[in-house]
C-alpha cells in the first residue's frame, strides 16, 4: 500500500514509477515476486500502466500471490469501509538479450 499522494502537485513523490520498478528489478533475486496493493483507484491505474510497461517482470495471479499473506491494518480498515482493493503481482524474470 504505497502512499498514493493523491494531489496532482505531489504525484512526483509516488513510489511506483518506471524508474523505481527498474531499480527494484536490479536488486531483486530471480523469481522474486513484486506485490503491490492500493485502495486509491487513480493510483491503481498508474501502477497498472507502469507494470504493464516494465521489462523483466511477468504478471502472475494476484489472488494466488497474496493468498498466504496477512492483511495489513490499512487493508482491513479499507475493506471494512467498503473500499475496493487493487492488487498487483509480478514475478522477476530475465530480460531477453538483444540480438
Amino acid at each position: 500500500f504505497p502512499d498514493p499522494w493523491p494531489k496532482k502537485r505531489h504525484h512526483k513523490r509516488r513510489f511506483i514509477t518506471a524508474e523505481n520498478v527498474r531499480g527494484l528489478w536490479k536488486i531483486m533475486k530471480a523469481g522474486a515476486p513484486l506485490l503491490i496493493k492500493s485502495d486509491h483507484p487513480g493510483y491503481a491505474e498508474v501502477i497498472a500502466e507502469v507494470l504493464e510497461g516494465a521489462e523483466g517482470f511477468e504478471k502472475i495471479d494476484a489472488q494466488e500471490a497474496f493468498r498466504d499473506l496477512p492483511q495489513t491494518g490499512f487493508e482491513m480498515k479499507y475493506l471494512r469501509e467498503g473500499r475496493g482493493i487493487h492488487a498487483f503481482a509480478m514475478l522477476k524474470v530475465p530480460i531477453p538479450a538483444e540480438s
